[in-house]
């Protein structure tokens, strides 16, 4: 069998069971902070559509976030659960990941993910289970994509790997974890809705922001072993010395829009008229952002 299980939460808005917030609230771990100004985008404050009567400060919705955490983690727990008592426990491999991280108000962003490619947004979780096959307990130093994923499970399922220039991107990871290599990737690429790219060798960064009407394309370089915060742009002085960093990136960006266009043909089908989505559906989809109002 396969199953793929999707949490939405934790995501915007917060609102986890009470029960679990209470355990949040006054904890002392985490400070009530600065009281937060009410905004109508991410940057600089709250978000009108996140507050809580009564909540005004950044800790109150850090907790809120937590509690979410703590509910989706239950909820795994029950499937977790169900496969321990089934006969398939010891032969069943699972992944665990996230498609996105979430800015809790690092570089004035606040309570959201998908703006910028600032580490918050990007660092996830890669967890996987597999008895006999995956070492328990071992940490694999090393970046991968999510990109290799896909590649990981038909690997470790022994399929055979589909062939052809648009088919494949990531790598398995195994022989991350196997020790016969200690680097997956030279560099790994990343793009968000916001049309930026970026491209890391593990310590630099390069973020390519997009072309607008009066300007080029401008460009972002962070150091992450000397700023791990990301706030120190190093670009101007270093063009000449990262100019194949930034070729890189460049063809980065002509792979993807050729993936692109590639994938767009392949999926392009009779044309239909556009179904009115069902209200509840459609309110779900404003509350993620996903849909504008």
């Amino acid at each position: 069998f396969f199953l793929w299980l999707h949490y939405v939460n934790p995501h915007t808005p917060y609102d986890p069971p009470e029960a679990l917030l209470s355990q949040f609230r006054g904890d002392g771990v985490i400070p009530r902070g600065p009281e937060l100004e009410i905004v109508t985008g991410y940057h600089g404050g709250l978000n009108r559509h996140l507050a809580v009567d009564g909540e005004t400060h950044w800790g109150d919705y850090v907790d809120r976030y937590d509690a979410e955490i703590l509910a989706v983690d239950a909820h795994v727990g029950r499937v977790f659960d169900a496969l321990a008592a089934s006969p398939h426990a010891e032969e069943t491999l699972i992944v665990f990941t996230s498609d996105h991280g979430e800015s809790l108000g690092e570089h004035d962003y606040f309570f959201d993910h998908g703006f910028d490619l600032f580490n918050p947004s990007l660092r996830i979780p890669l967890i996987a289970s597999f008895p006999g096959f995956l070492p328990a307990g071992e940490r694999i130093h090393g970046s991968v994509s999510t990109l290799d994923v896909y590649p990981t499970i038909l690997d470790l399922a022994q399929l055979s790997f589909p062939t052809g220039p648009a088919e494949l991107q990531g790598k398995s990871v195994l022989p991350l974890v196997r020790g016969t290599t200690s680097r997956l990737h030279a560099h790994i690429f990343f793009q968000n809705d916001q049309h930026l790219m970026a491209i890391t060798n593990g310590r630099l960064k390069l973020v390519r922001y997009p072309d607008t009407e009066d300007r080029g394309a401008q460009f972002q370089l962070l150091d992450m072993y000397r700023d791990p915060a990301e706030l120190e742009n190093r670009y101007e002085g270093s063009e000449a010395h990262i100019a194949p960093f930034e070729a890189q990136l460049s063809s980065f960006r002509t792979q993807t829009a050729a993936w692109q266009q590639a994938t767009d043909t392949k999926r392009a089908g009779p044309s239909t008229e556009d179904e009115e989505l069902p209200e509840q559906t459609r309110r779900s989809l404003e509350s993620l952002g996903y849909i504008e109002k």
